[in-house]
């Protein structure tokens, strides 16, 4: 997970190459309104290792704040299940 302030910029697409580093894509980028959050994902070509063939990359924004997300799952629709469960509970509230 990449997390950094970027006060005035709404970029998820920087986070995304950032944590995408030497990853290939697997898929288009799709655009989609998950929880509240717009995100950014993609499925990964790359896999990690034998036992983790599954990768997808997301990226969203939340009000000054700017995420990327990475993970390699075992099995096939995992991740985006996953990346689902994140941004329904997360809560974006104002740093103090």
């Amino acid at each position: 997970l990449l997390w950094e302030q970027t006060p005035g910029v709404n970029d998820p697409q920087t986070a995304l190459n950032t944590i995408l580093g030497q990853d290939q894509l697997g898929s288009a980028i799709s655009t989609e309104t998950i929880g509240q959050y717009p995100t950014i994902y993609a499925s990964l070509q790359t896999t990690q290792t034998a036992s983790l063939p599954f990768g997808m990359v997301a990226a969203w924004q939340c009000q000054d704040r700017r995420f990327g997300w990475k993970i390699y799952t075992a099995q096939d629709g995992t991740a985006r299940q996953y990346l689902e469960e994140a941004l329904l509970r997360m809560e974006c509230s104002a740093l103090q």
